[in-house]
């Protein structure tokens, strides 16, 4: 049993080496003193979670410093108690990977007596250097963004900029600059593993109703963040509480409620069909007969998408590819005798056959375009107006276990599902331009364990 228990322990410390994972989770630091200034050594700090009810317990040592480490983002209560003194509460709220610096003033007295304080405490950052912002789940859903994609949201960090020619088209690849960085500089990270793609992209996460918040560090961050010479974008997947909660959406777009655009509009080109459909659900909380030891979270979105693709190409006209260049300016030489052909026409015999063959794939126009005099010819005289499918499913999910005060666990899990997308984007034949359908399949899975060995000491796989 115990040959069985070293190796599991072992299994997890190599796939914790192999994943290169970030910390996504904050702590909570300060010093127990009196009205004097005096260290208070031995008080007992109680570290209450408001959101799933889990407690962590922990000692200030000899210089009355004290530590709680390893807490998910979201609500806490702390109650400091020590013999002699009133016992004190606090509120606070602790942000994704925050290093949050919490000193306690205790008053003498009863300890049953109670100091409150009822206001929430942001602390100062005191125990980090790094420059960061946090973008909270109510921000991400709230403003408004190209996509549902919460990358968008990245230009409201001091420092970040668009490293692309549009601003506004924000995605999740490689057009994102971090104080003047180069823009596949920057590191990617989802529940403290890395999710940077090769040449330093991102990945897509899912939904942004699955994210609890994300954090960008911008400078003078920790160097467990390495490996970048950009900044850091560390995303925290929503965990289930001691309340179950769930929501179900679904967002639509249609061409009836658009009026067509003025290019199709010039061109006599009909609105084509613009319908789309993006719907899931979430739900998260105690798992049944496990309250206040595991937790799970679960979220699954679909998207049905038919997008209008409007396009135009220059063809050739049917008497240029039959060897007749009568109407245009440009002088055709016989090679054999470099003088001109008669009536700036090549004769049907000296035409090749391959060429006749390939000049046969392409379509007849079938508008008539913008004559250039230069050439003598009609350009975008060819026009291709349809929708384009595309369908998308992304489901993610999280479960926390925790087992007994010192022990968690913790497990997500991420499905990325796109396609098939049609990409045509040129004609309905070999000549096209790109291959087409895509299709996308990302599987993501995070495990990791914490061991609170002692109040200073900490392990993390």
């Amino acid at each position: 049993m115990k040959r069985c228990a070293a190796l599991l322990v072992l299994l997890i410390s190599v796939a914790g080496g192999l994943a290169l994972a970030q910390s996504n989770v904050g702590s909570i630091t300060g010093i127990l003193t009196d009205r004097t200034g005096a260290a208070i050594p031995g008080g007992e700090v109680v570290v209450s979670s408001r959101d799933t009810g889990i407690v962590y317990r922990t000692r200030s040592n000899e210089v009355g410093v004290y530590v709680a480490p390893s807490l998910l983002p979201g609500r806490y209560q702390v109650e400091v108690q020590a013999p002699g003194f009133k016992k004190s509460q606090v509120e606070l709220t602790i942000e994704t990977a925050q290093k949050a610096r919490l000193d306690i003033t205790l008053e003498v007295g009863d300890i049953t007596q109670e100091v409150e304080v009822q206001a929430s405490v942001t602390p100062l950052m005191q125990e980090s250097a790094e420059i960061s912002e946090t973008i909270s789940a109510r921000e991400i859903q709230n403003l408004p963004l190209n996509g549902r994609i919460p990358y968008g949201l990245l230009v409201l960090t001091a420092g970040v900029s668009a490293g692309g020619d549009d601003p506004s088209q924000l995605a999740f690849d490689d057009q994102i600059s971090i104080n003047g960085s180069r823009t596949r500089g920057n590191a990617f990270v989802i529940d403290g593993a890395s999710t940077t793609h090769i040449g330093g992209i991102a990945e897509r996460i899912g939904s942004i109703e699955a994210i609890h918040e994300f954090k960008v560090l911008t400078s003078t961050y920790s160097s467990e963040y390495g490996r970048t010479s950009g900044g850091v974008i560390t995303f925290q997947v929503k965990a289930g509480t001691q309340n179950l909660h769930g929501s179900l959406y679904e967002f639509h777009r249609n061409n009836a409620l658009n009026a067509n655009n003025w290019e199709n509009n010039a061109r006599r080109v009909p609105q084509t069909a613009l319908i789309r459909n993006e719907f899931g659900g979430t739900l998260g909380g105690p798992a049944p007969g496990m309250n206040k030891k595991m937790f799970f979270f679960g979220n699954y979105e679909g998207l049905r998408d038919r997008i209008p693709l409007n396009q135009s190409r220059t063809i050739p006209d049917p008497s240029l590819r039959t060897g007749n260049f009568s109407g245009t300016p440009v002088v055709v030489n016989d090679p054999l005798t470099g003088r001109p052909f008669p009536n700036n026409t090549i004769p049907a015999d000296r035409l090749d056959p391959a060429a006749l063959k390939f000049l046969q794939l392409f379509p007849r126009p079938n508008t008539v375009g913008t004559f250039n005099p230069r050439f003598g010819i009609s350009t975008n005289n060819w026009l291709r107006a349809g929708p384009r499918s595309d369908s998308k499913n992304y489901g993610i999910g999280r479960l926390d276990y925790n087992p007994t005060e010192k022990n968690k666990f913790f497990f997500t899990f991420s499905h990325v599902n796109e396609g098939p997308r049609d990409l045509v984007i040129d004609f309905d034949n070999v000549l096209n331009t790109t291959v087409g359908p895509r299709f996308r399949n990302i599987r993501r899975a995070t495990f990791g364990y914490t061991r609170f060995l002692r109040s200073n000491h900490t392990t993390e796989f």
